[in-house]
C-alpha cells in the first residue's frame, strides 16, 4: 500500500502519524512511516508525493490526490489513474500490484490503448506474461 499525499501536506501528515505511534523515515530517497523505530523498510507505509516523480527517469509525475473514488469505505484514485501511476514507476512492487489487478479482472487487454504507448506496452507485457 502506498499513500499519495501532496508535498505541502507532508509535515502535517508526519505530525498526525507521530501522534498515532508511527515514525517517519526517509531511505533511498523515499518517504515512509514505520511502527517501530527499528522496523525494516519492508514493513513501512510508503509515502508517494503527488505531482512529483518517484524516480528521475519516470515518464511523468504522479497524479494529484484528486479526484478520488470510494470503495468499501476506502478513498482511492480512480482505477485508470492508479494503474497509470503504477505503470509509470513500474518498480517490482508496482508490477506485483498490477498483476494482482490483472488477476482479479480489473485490468486486461482492453486497457492497452487507454495509456500512452510505453505504459500500454508495459501492461501488455504483464497481461501476456503473468507468471514473470
Amino acid at each position: 500500500m502506498d499513500v499519495l499525499i501532496r508535498p505541502e501536506d507532508l509535515e502535517s501528515v508526519k505530525c498526525a502519524m507521530a501522534e498515532n505511534g508511527y515514525h517517519y523515515r526517509k531511505a533511498a530517497g523515499l518517504d515512509m512511516f514505520l511502527e517501530g523505530k527499528n522496523d525494516s523498510v519492508r514493513y513501512s507505509i510508503p509515502i508517494v508525493l503527488a505531482n512529483q516523480k518517484i524516480k528521475q527517469d519516470d515518464y511523468e509525475s504522479n497524479p494529484d490526490v484528486e479526484p478520488t473514488v470510494y470503495g468499501d469505505g476506502i478513498r482511492t484514485l480512480p482505477l485508470e489513474r492508479l494503474a497509470r501511476m503504477k505503470l509509470n514507476s513500474f518498480r517490482l512492487k508496482d508490477r506485483i500490484h498490477l498483476l494482482d489487478m490483472i488477476q482479479v479482472g480489473l485490468l486486461d487487454e482492453g486497457w492497452f490503448g487507454k495509456f500512452p504507448k510505453p505504459f500500454g506496452e508495459r501492461l501488455k507485457s504483464l497481461v501476456d506474461n503473468p507468471d514473470q
